[in-house]
């Protein structure tokens, strides 16, 4: 997850950021479904919170400025993202 996480903010733009959380989490099910047997919800949820959490984490929680940004907040694990993506 951290390995994950440290690559997609290299990005410049909010876009690519978010582009590269949803591909994140594609693999994520599809590996959950064809290595565990597990059904995409058993394991999304959690994690996609974990993840957007530390990509919003790891770029200082800027203030947001575009919708990819508000996209990453609102899936983060964090209550104070998800609350800054609401206001």
């Amino acid at each position: 997850m951290n390995e994950m996480a440290g690559k997609i903010p290299r990005e410049t733009e909010w876009q690519p950021r978010w582009d590269g959380f949803v591909g994140c989490m594609l693999g994520v099910e599809n590996f959950a479904q064809q290595q565990l047997g597990l059904a995409p919800q058993e394991v999304t949820p959690e994690l996609s919170g974990v993840l957007a959490g530390r990509i919003v984490d790891t770029l200082g929680a800027p203030p947001l400025i575009d919708p990819g940004q508000s996209l990453l907040y609102l899936c983060s694990e964090e209550a104070e993202h998800r609350a800054a993506a609401q206001a």
